[in-house]
């Protein structure tokens, strides 16, 4: 994974989009990620990967479940380089 400048606002963004998206974005939780928070940032990723694997569940076509599931490979990816992306 390829850390820059951006990745961390990125980073931020993305788990304040997921917590947005499913209505759990509060205010507590907005400024702990705005600062950094990694166990906050932890959770978030965390719970959308078994989200993504309770749909792959859902889905027939293996490929498409294949497709799916890689996305869990990408959250983790950024789950093991978090604390480099975070120091950055």
């Amino acid at each position: 994974m390829h850390i820059d400048q951006h990745t961390k606002a990125l980073q931020k963004s993305y788990c304040q989009t997921v917590l947005a998206e499913r209505g759990q974005l509060r205010k507590d939780l907005f400024d702990k990620i705005n600062a950094g928070d990694e166990k906050a940032m932890q959770q978030v990723y965390m719970d959308q990967q078994q989200r993504i694997r309770q749909q792959a569940e859902l889905i027939t076509d293996p490929i498409d479940k294949q497709i799916t599931l890689t996305q869990v490979d990408s959250i983790q990816e950024v789950l093991n380089a978090l604390p480099d992306i975070l120091n950055a």
